[in-house]
């Protein structure tokens, strides 16, 4: 097999030759200096002076490590950028003639596969060419597929076996080496899944359990996969933390050990099987998978692991390109991308801008998401609108529809709801739009190019709202809310999924937020049909101060967003809350804003839990973002929703467009999430922003839009 070598001869992945990989980095370096001091050009160098920057890099695979992104490029070199500053800090771009396959990413190191090589790549930052380790001679008998990081080494797997690579000596070690003797026997007969945060480490088995019974969708996966996990931390304590059983890996017959497991006394036995498991993401506290239509949530606790499925309005048919972070998860099907909260599943879904441009990948981080396109990395941050949209994206949510607030809007609903297959006899696309738009009072123009024009209506390159003209080269079409179109079509009306042909405008020639809606704290011509659930209090609430001036709202109704600190123009309005550091209303000055602070610092130094509401609520006393704002307002007798987005919307408390107070509720649909304002433009709020997570304080001036709400009298 033909190698990379040294000058020397030695073999880069043989440490015991010629004084090891040290011995050659000492001596490259010493030849650069002196041919750099000859005049020669500082070979060996070249290739990092030929970095690509980040907006040209032809990659495969893409994984970021905080502020540090690697991708692995089509070629099989590999280059590592620094986020902020989107420029190459190291890498090595020879050609070795197929692309990366999977990477992994230390902040100042990188270890890389490529496809149809048993080989393991590893580069440091100021290494001129990468280490490599000879993965067939290392001990592992099947070709190299996945990497996954554990306690400064790395596992290599293969279909049927493992081994763990030192990362000092990057020399190959059994399993029996590095884990308790039951761990590796169970590690033997599975695949495995890990997590290292440099405190705790996660490591999770994925064995073949069964088929499903029939009955099931036949687009879902037959086979049963038994997830058992354990924990270990620093000093190498290990704990086991029980098992799971799910449909989420498609399992193939592979030549590994046979598979047993004692459930309950009953012994069951199984061919080995291997999958692909990149729809699964493992995290400090538990796992996230992208099943056929859902995601599942499943939060390590000891005795119960309290999994729960959400309903992502998008479906993910397992996607194998499943990012995690900041309680969001990140997928896409190639066409576009998906971000779904990780809290109550509600999604919103990013269609490129150019349309020809596939995705190929993304890395998730604690504000947005790293996207590999086929060309290119962008940055995507959901919070931030830049003036192509979002990194060339536009973005549409799912779930329960878009808000329809204005008399354009409604009436345009009224129409799209009644409109036939008649009204669209003998029209073409465009034709149909005048149609459309003129029996809503809506004017647009009547030259087909005079429609994608910005006059007068308005471009949109971002988030696209109810009502929207979407004009392409070939089909128009209007928004109607849920990621859903209608045109005309053959002289029939179609409704279905928005796309985004290549040089589609998105113009909007209507309203989009009622004059009125930014100070009305319930719509007018209200009746009692139009009510929601009456608010009966419980014991700890029957002082709730609330009581005394709270209305009902409308079922229909939505609260809506606003900017936080500044305009927000995305909404189609200018309404926002202002931020006064240090104003009256800033600070606590009644006995419930000192009450708030007392009992929300109350909950700091808990663990972050998905679904978790404290102490005595679940065995680890762990809480999750809403869990944490709802105990808050519940410890001071007032009663709102567990879940964020129904906190958004109470059918108590006031809705806040013009100041913001202390102790108000901002309601972030993306990412979902939820915070409590407490003054000189701080939050406290629970987060994922430390290995271990949990309520703490935050900065407001990190998102830029919100549903506020006031639960505390005035």
């Amino acid at each position: 097999m033909l190698r990379e070598r040294s000058m020397f001869g030695n073999k880069l992945g043989d440490p015991a030759r010629h004084g090891g990989v040290v011995a050659w980095v000492r001596t490259t370096t010493l030849l650069v200096a002196l041919s750099v001091a000859m005049g020669l050009g500082a070979t060996g160098v070249t290739a990092q002076r030929a970095l690509p920057a980040m907006a040209q890099a032809d990659g495969s695979e893409i994984r970021s490590v905080a502020d540090r992104v690697a991708v692995g490029l089509q070629n099989g070199g590999i280059v590592v950028y620094d986020g902020p500053s989107r420029k190459p800090v190291f890498g090595w771009t020879e050609s070795l003639g197929a692309p990366v396959s999977d990477v992994l990413l230390a902040r100042d190191e990188v270890w890389w596969l490529v496809e149809g090589r048993d080989e393991l790549r590893v580069m440091r930052k100021g290494w001129p060419r990468p280490a490599i380790i000879d993965l067939s001679k290392a001990g592992l008998t099947r070709p190299a597929l996945r990497l996954s990081g554990w306690r400064g080494g790395v596992f290599v797997h293969g279909d049927t076996d493992v081994i763990l690579v030192d990362g000092t000596t990057r020399r190959a070690k059994p399993l029996e080496k590095v884990l308790p003797t039951n761990v590796a026997m169970l590690a033997r007969q599975g695949m495995l899944l890990t997590n290292w945060d440099g405190v705790r480490g996660i490591l999770l088995v994925a064995r073949r359990y069964g088929k499903l019974r029939e009955g099931r969708n036949p687009r879902e996966i037959a086979d049963l996969t038994m997830f058992t996990a354990w924990s270990v931390d620093r000093k190498g304590t290990w704990r086991k933390h029980g098992a799971y059983v799910s449909n989420l890996v498609r399992q193939q017959a592979a030549a590994g050990p046979r598979v047993r497991i004692d459930l309950n006394g009953r012994q069951i036995e199984q061919d080995y099987g291997w999958g692909p498991v990149h729809n699964i993401a493992v995290t400090d506290e538990g796992f996230v998978a992208l099943g056929y239509d859902h995601l599942k949530i499943v939060p390590f606790t000891d005795g119960n692991w309290l999994p729960d499925t959400l309903e992502t309005g998008a479906i993910p048919q397992y996607a194998e390109s499943l990012s995690t972070s900041a309680g969001n998860a990140w997928w896409s099907d190639g066409r576009q991308l998906f971000c779904a909260g990780i809290e109550d599943g509600s999604t919103d879904v990013y269609v490129p801008n150019d349309t020809g441009e596939p995705v190929r990948g993304v890395a998730a981080d604690g504000d947005g998401a790293w996207v590999l396109l086929d060309h290119g990395v962008r940055r995507l941050v959901p919070w931030r609108e830049e003036r192509n949209g979002y990194a060339g994206f536009t973005r549409f949510s799912l779930g329960d529809g878009d808000a329809v607030d204005t008399e354009d809007q409604a009436r345009l609903a009224e129409i799209a709801d009644s409109v036939s297959a008649l009204d669209a006899k003998g029209l073409d696309s465009y034709s149909f739009m005048r149609r459309i738009y003129g029996a809503a009072g809506i004017q647009i123009p009547t030259r087909t190019e005079a429609m994608a024009e910005t006059r007068p209506g308005k471009r949109i390159y971002g988030e696209v709202r109810y009502g929207d003209l979407l004009v392409g080269p070939s089909t128009a079409s209007v928004y109607i809310g849920n990621g859903v179109t209608l045109r005309a079509q053959n002289g029939t009306v179609v409704r279905g999924q928005m796309r985004l042909e290549a040089n589609t405008r998105i113009v909007r020639y209507q309203e989009t937020v009622a004059a009125d809606v930014a100070f009305a704290r319930v719509p007018p011509n209200t009746s009692a049909t139009d009510f929601t659930a009456p608010y009966i209090p419980d014991a700890w609430t029957a002082r709730n101060p609330l009581l005394s001036y709270t209305q009902p709202q409308r079922r229909a109704w939505r609260a809506p967003e606003v900017g936080v600190g500044r305009p927000k123009l995305s909404l189609g309005h200018s309404q926002y809350v202002r931020i006064n550091p240090g104003g009256p209303n800033d600070r606590p000055t009644r006995p419930e804003h000192f009450q708030l602070l007392d009992v929300a610092k109350g909950y700091f130094g808990l663990p972050y839990q998905w679904g978790g509401n404290g102490p005595g609520a679940n065995q680890s006393g762990g809480i999750d973002c809403s869990g944490f704002v709802h105990q808050v307002f519940r410890r001071l007798g007032i009663s709102i929703p567990r879940q964020s987005q129904l906190i958004g919307q109470a059918a108590v408390g006031e809705v806040v467009t013009d100041e913001l107070r202390f102790g108000d509720v901002l309601v972030f649909r993306s990412p979902g999430h939820v915070a409590i304002y407490v003054g000189n433009g701080r939050t406290v709020e629970t987060t994922r922003a430390s290995p271990r997570g949990g309520p703490g304080y935050s900065s407001v001036y990190r998102r830029s839009q919100a549903v506020v709400r006031r639960f505390l009298p005035s």
